[in-house]
């Protein structure tokens, strides 16, 4: 029966698609969206504040399936709809420009986006596979895709950070080089200057609270999806972290990955927890280090130049059961990798003891990874959206 829904509803979206084709696009109607179109987040936000800056004729819109998101954009004077309301399908079926950094159909209404270029701005660099590279073939069919690339085609380009990123995301994506723009991402603009709009939506308290505490240091652990998280685990165990940060005088900022729904209690000393749709951007240069694993934000937190502690305890696993990744670890890390519990504890001290060795190693690898180091990510992108081409 779900199968037959699933089927019916993707029909009458492919009509409505076809439909939508017939409905002349206003170049200067930008319609943004990210996170399943649940969340105000990643690089389709900082490209939406800034574009909202710009007095040149551009009408910048943010759709979302949520509601609250809407009504705190509006109070703060941003244009926001309902996507699944009228004004909200309107403006994705008149819009010339739809900037996502997911799936067209979740971060805005593919069957409403006719004649728009999508521009993908994607959500991080990977370390682990993505699309077509997964382990799990997700890879169209032969019938999706001859339609994709015929009735339904789109004109997708999509924005990258540097040189050797365009060959992964050829792979992953099957998107032609020349439907790929090195740009750098505006999401990482926010940690050469804080961008106007970046506390949107965040809690106010929270956030001076983390920039008034001194040695304070992130957790940022990227989602695993067969595996329970490692957060108040063996590898992890709150209780003994939060004795140990209260001995040695630091705080520990707890953020899990956006799609994880996780209940973590709030009841220690030294630990903040934050909401997993929490915005970590506009903290990274609050931090004095960051802790995390696999995650994308492993290669943006390379901008702070401040040390990082690679948590590995999955790391075998994760290569050989989960995803794999596109570079050899020790290659794409400059810090400590502990696989222990014991071991990132010491971890942690070595870096407030000034043991600190790997200045020369994340420069290295800023430079392999990213075109630019400058906060003009946003610039660039907009910029080559507006001129309709590279």
């Amino acid at each position: 029966m779900r199968n037959i829904r699933s089927s019916v509803v993707f029909v009458l979206q492919s009509v409505l698609f076809l439909i939508a084709k017939l409905v002349p696009s206003d170049q200067d109607v930008w319609v943004f969206g990210a996170w399943q179109g649940d969340k105000f987040l990643d690089n389709p936000k900082y490209l939406f504040l800034f574009a909202n800056e710009q007095d040149d004729g551009v009408r910048p819109i943010w759709v979302s399936r949520d509601e609250e998101i809407v009504q705190t954009l509006r109070s703060e004077g941003y244009e926001s709809y309902h996507a699944h309301t009228l004004s909200g399908a309107y403006y994705q079926l008149i819009a010339g420009n739809c900037i996502i950094c997911s799936d067209i159909d979740g971060d805005i209404s593919w069957w409403c986006t006719g004649n728009a270029t999508v521009h993908q701005l994607w959500h991080g660099n990977p370390l682990k596979k993505i699309g077509r590279d997964q382990r799990e073939d997700k890879r169209k069919t032969h019938l999706a895709k001859f339609l994709s690339e015929t009735v339904f085609e789109k004109d997708i380009r999509l924005y990258v950070t540097g040189e050797t990123w365009l060959e992964i995301f050829d792979s992953a994506f099957d998107i032609d080089r020349g439907d790929m723009i090195c740009t750098g991402y505006p999401r990482n603009d926010e940690l050469y200057g804080s961008m106007d709009g970046a506390e949107i939506g965040l809690d106010a308290e929270l956030l001076e609270t983390i920039s008034t505490t001194e040695k304070i240091i992130g957790y940022v652990p990227t989602f695993r999806s067969d595996i329970p998280s490692p957060i108040n685990s063996e590898y992890l165990d709150l209780e003994v972290l939060d004795e140990f940060l209260i001995e040695n005088g630091l705080t520990l900022v707890l953020k899990p990955h956006p799609i994880v729904a996780e209940e973590i209690p709030e009841t220690y000393e030294n630990i903040l927890v934050l909401p997993s749709e929490f915005d970590v951007y506009p903290i990274l240069n609050e931090l004095d280090a960051l802790i995390t694993d696999y995650s994308s934000i492993l290669f943006d937190f390379l901008h702070t130049d401040n040390p990082v502690v690679y948590y590995s305890f999955d790391k075998d696993w994760y290569i050989a059961d989960e995803r794999g990744f596109y570079f050899d670890y020790a290659g794409c890390t400059a810090g400590p990798r502990p696989k222990t519990f014991a071991t990132l504890l010491d971890g942690i001290k070595s870096i407030y003891n000034g043991e600190d060795s790997y200045t020369r190693d994340r420069e290295e690898l800023r430079k392999r990874f990213f075109a630019f180091e400058d906060g003009n990510s946003s610039k660039r992108v907009y910029d080559c959206i507006r001129r309709g081409r590279t």
